[in-house]
């Protein structure tokens, strides 16, 4: 078995000709090292949280059975455009220098059964279109390895969506991804502590009380 440090060398060593001799990466080059990155990224993730890792305390909640689109919410469509009405979600800790949505917890990052794909997903929602908020415990391996993924790799989940979105002339954003161990120790994820579970807490009784608020507004307002 060849010595991943050894491979990780080469492949840099290739970068690096590529980018002096060619200028540009061609897509196939470009293909054939974000599935290499993807590989270090699965075997660092096995290597992290081992074949079976310990359950996490989570956020959960559901997808509105509607919500208002449209002008002044004229309109009313069924769930949202990547999960079905009702659909259960895994919302990750808020790290709100993650999205440029002006703070708070207007906007979240979510992981659930993708409506078309049928597949886990990690998309960002609002808040308002979430329902059913409580604290559970987590047991599910793949949910906890995508946690660790995307608080690593900031939602990069899929290798279209990689390739078109990282510009030809610059080294790859996502090369200096933090390791799963640096997220870990960070405690960018929940986990299995009560101070997690506080955490959690606190989380749904904000959005439990934000839900409330809006209720009580939308029967203030007059028809």
């Amino acid at each position: 078995m060849m010595d991943p440090d050894r491979t990780t060398r080469r492949q840099r060593k290739r970068l690096a000709f590529l980018r002096r001799h060619e200028g540009v990466m061609s897509l196939e080059h470009r293909i054939r090292l974000i599935r290499w990155h993807r590989r270090q990224r699965r075997d660092a993730l096995l290597t992290a949280l081992g074949p079976h890792p310990a359950p996490v305390w989570c956020v959960v909640a559901n997808v509105v059975a509607e919500r208002p689109y449209g002008p002044r919410g004229a309109e009313r469509r069924r769930g949202t455009k990547h999960f079905v009405p009702e659909a259960k979600v895994y919302v990750l800790k808020p790290l709100w220098d993650w999205f440029p949505y002006g703070g708070g917890m207007s906007h979240l990052m979510v992981i659930g059964r993708a409506r078309k794909t049928h597949r886990s997903i990690a998309v960002v929602v609002r808040s308002t279109w979430l329902t059913n908020w409580r604290v559970q415990l987590v047991y599910s391996p793949h949910i906890i390895r995508a946690m660790v993924r995307v608080a690593a790799t900031g939602g990069y989940d899929s290798l279209r969506e990689i390739v078109h979105k990282v510009p030809d002339q610059e080294t790859p954003t996502y090369w200096n991804d933090p390791t799963p161990e640096a997220v870990l120790t960070k405690k960018w994820v929940w986990d299995g502590t009560a101070e997690s579970k506080r955490q959690a807490e606190h989380v749904v009784s904000t959005m439990r009380a934000a839900e409330l608020s809006r209720t009580m507004d939308e029967l203030r307002r007059p028809e």
